[in-house]
């Protein structure tokens, strides 16, 4: 935008207080440049007036305004997917919640409890098995070759 060593004097004359308000108004006839500026000036005078107003409602829309106000309090929540998702996305978490609480609780490479032996023996040639019980309940379970080498 172009400017004017007048431009100074054209905002006091627009605010009202210019000290020579004919020669203004006799410079903005001639000057281009000042003309679009106070131009500009009143348009945003115009603008910040215009966001100053508050809407109001008259007296004939007071009674539909308030009967929407009503109708949006009373009106019954309708189905919607946002219900179902929220559903399937707390199932979702409780499964996963259950399935890491369960490998937690009881892991899958547990130790062999075994209280009972049923049947010992081996495939090596030559080697033979004998198991023992003892008092506490643990057996021992000896596999003897002709050169004690198992290889």
């Amino acid at each position: 935008m172009k400017t004017c060593r007048h431009q100074n004097t054209v905002e006091a004359f627009f605010d009202g207080e210019a000290k020579d308000p004919e020669w203004v108004e006799a410079h903005l006839a001639d000057c281009a440049v000042c003309r679009e500026y106070h131009s500009l000036l009143s348009a945003v005078r115009n603008g910040i007036a215009a966001s100053r107003q508050a809407p109001s409602i008259a007296e004939p829309q007071f009674d539909l305004f308030m009967s929407g106000i009503a109708e949006g309090i009373e009106r019954q929540p309708r189905y919607s997917f946002r219900g179902l998702w929220a559903y399937t996305s707390l199932v979702t978490a409780a499964i996963l919640v259950g399935l890491a609480l369960a490998f937690t609780l009881f892991p899958a490479n547990r130790p062999v409890e075994a209280t009972e032996i049923q049947a010992v023996y081996t495939d090596y040639d030559g080697a033979t098995v004998d198991w023992y019980p003892s008092d506490d309940g643990s057996t021992t379970i000896w596999i003897k070759t002709a050169g004690d080498d198992l290889e």
